[in-house]
């Protein structure tokens, strides 16, 4: 499992390691192993790396939804 920044606290640590293993925040499908954690808020768009920024989102989604932000990739993924 990868690592995580040593400046985190003992409780974010353990979030993380909850949320990751998570349903797809954006699809919806479970996995048989511990997701990515994708920022809500990209962090190219002025998103913060804080634990209330991100997300398990599957490899796909997080790849569709790129430097998108939250609403404008949920609009357009219950339109395809």
């Amino acid at each position: 499992m990868r690592r995580l920044p040593r400046y985190m606290l003992p409780e974010e640590h353990e979030y993380y390691h909850v949320l990751r293993l998570d349903p797809c925040a954006y699809c919806g499908r479970k996995f048989d192993y511990p997701l990515p954690l994708d920022h809500i808020v990209p962090h190219s768009r002025g998103g913060s790396h804080h634990w209330s920024n991100r997300t398990a989102a599957c490899r796909q989604c997080n790849s569709n939804k790129g430097t998108e932000s939250l609403m404008p990739y949920i609009v357009r993924l219950h339109r395809l």
